[in-house]
């Protein structure tokens, strides 16, 4: 028989009853929180805005060159470098054709 819970006598709750409570409070949160900025967006970035120069430089100097990079040759991979691995499947006999 099971036993009779008197309604007016509180229940002592324990510990890993308030974190379940504490859990499912974090996880109600987070999904309000998400339906919210789900629907409000992300912010739009600054587009930024590039000055113009409309007067022209006051000194007018020799034009920088570059510096002379001269290539460098890439090594060329040989044959000998090389391992090849071939496999096959003759499902469910011996024949080689």
């Amino acid at each position: 028989m099971p036993r009779r819970v008197d309604p007016n006598k509180r229940t002592r709750r324990d510990w890993r009853w308030y974190a379940n409570i504490g859990l499912n409070g974090i996880v109600a949160l987070s999904m309000v929180l998400g339906t919210v900025f789900l629907f409000v967006g992300t912010p739009t970035p600054a587009i930024p805005t590039i000055e113009v120069p409309t007067a022209a430089p006051s000194s007018v100097g020799p034009t920088p060159t570059p510096p002379s990079v001269s290539p460098t040759p890439t090594p060329r991979a040989s044959a000998a470098n090389y391992t090849f691995a071939v496999t096959g499947d003759s499902r469910d006999g011996d024949v080689i054709s």
